[in-house]
């Protein structure tokens, strides 16, 4: 791995320590908290009468809880590689051993371990995103699930900046509205 890459992971995970306990706050509403993906997922794992999954970049288990929560008796578990998100997720009331800590890069599960295997708006974060991919493959028995539209991610940096400011502002859903024509 490139020397720049490394520093740019520990930054990221020093500042994901660091906001562990305002992130479900802050990032309400997005992922895998946003009502309409989480319907399709659960749907999607209803038809396929999944009974095993894994949520690679758990965070703080707020996946886990919804997919729980949605379907009584599925057994979820997950992959975080920040401590203090792990912390945050037990201090949410996620069982202990539920999530542990690891990469996507490289899951510590054996071939085929679970029925589905989910990322919620992790993967644009991967240095190696493809191999992010193909390790989920590897571990999953029947299907992959990727929830990832991070729609400030792309563009000029001015472009991503003003996205950003506009949603900080509240005025995101309007400006996608108009530049949709009314689609949304």
């Amino acid at each position: 791995m490139p020397r720049s890459f490394e520093k740019d992971i520990l930054i990221q995970r020093q500042y994901y320590t660091d906001t562990a306990t305002e992130y479900d706050s802050a990032h309400f509403g997005e992922g895998d908290d946003d009502p309409v993906n989480l319907r399709i997922v659960l749907g999607i794992l209803r038809m396929i009468e999944a009974r095993t999954v894994l949520d690679v970049g758990a965070g703080t288990g707020r996946a886990i809880r919804h997919l729980t929560e949605g379907i009584p008796g599925l057994s979820v578990r997950g992959v975080e590689p920040v401590a203090a998100r792990i912390a945050q997720s037990l201090r949410k009331g996620i069982a202990e051993g539920t999530i542990i800590q690891g990469v996507g890069e490289s899951l510590p599960f054996d071939d085929a371990s679970f029925d589905v295997v989910c990322a919620f708006s992790m993967l644009h974060h991967a240095t190696d995103p493809n191999a992010v991919v193909r390790e989920m493959l590897r571990v999953a028995r029947r299907s992959v699930i990727i929830v990832d539209g991070n729609r400030f991610g792309q563009g000029a940096w001015p472009m991503r900046v003003l996205k950003l400011a506009l949603y900080k502002a509240g005025l995101w859903k309007v400006v996608d509205y108009l530049k949709t024509g009314g689609k949304g």
